[in-house]
């Protein structure tokens, strides 16, 4: 498998910095915020490439679809932010129903810990079709800070032969996601949180 992080938990933080931190910490490279209008290719590349990391995934920031967005891989999201899909049935039933080989699936740890009655056997449920998951544990924070199994889902994600990145998205205990991204105050838990989980993390899928 392969370690990344969702840009969009360091708010405004340049490119540049972010990619520097992951490869402090030996991640393999970032997820970036899914607006394509944000990003020059150019730039991208040339700081991939200077600190050693790779433009592994987009992260979708659209939980509704519009006259101008689809949702191309839903992600199944608690149900205090959106009633479209929810846990990883409704979104195999999505992928169904679209029936079109460029829709596939993506998972979220914090949301499938309240969704998801048996988060690891849903890995097994969404199979080949899973192209994507987020980290974080089961109080949003780094890995190792909550109660959720991540050493039942290492297991499954191995069973289902899962090889693509598992994108981090730990932050700090505060009501507003967004708002979080933005605050000052926590930006020291950038770095602790980045290290704490990918350390975890590796140290779990070398157990198991």
């Amino acid at each position: 498998m392969k370690y990344s992080v969702s840009n969009w938990i360091y708010g405004d933080e340049s490119l540049e910095a972010t990619l520097a931190r992951l490869s402090r910490y030996g991640y393999d490279g970032v997820q970036l915020m899914g607006e394509p209008r944000v990003y020059d290719p150019c730039v991208v590349n040339r700081l991939c490439q200077e600190h050693g990391q790779s433009m592994l995934s987009i992260a979708d920031m659209y939980p509704w679809p519009t006259d101008s967005r689809d949702l191309a891989n839903p992600d199944p999201v608690i149900r205090y932010e959106t009633s479209l899909v929810t846990n990883v049935r409704d979104g195999l039933k999505f992928v169904s129903d679209v029936d079109s080989p460029a829709v596939k699936l993506h998972l979220d740890t914090f949301h499938m810990n309240i969704e998801e009655s048996d988060p690891a056997g849903a890995v097994l449920e969404a199979e080949d079709l899973l192209i994507n998951v987020h980290i974080a544990d089961s109080n949003r924070q780094s890995v190792g800070r909550g109660h959720f199994d991540f050493r039942a889902l290492m297991r499954s994600l191995k069973q289902i032969g899962y090889e693509r990145a598992l994108a981090l998205e730990p932050l700090p205990p505060v009501p507003d996601p967004y708002m979080a991204a933005r605050m000052q105050r926590f930006k020291d838990l950038r770095d602790v949180y980045a290290r704490e989980s990918i350390e975890r993390l590796r140290a779990i899928e070398m157990e198991v």
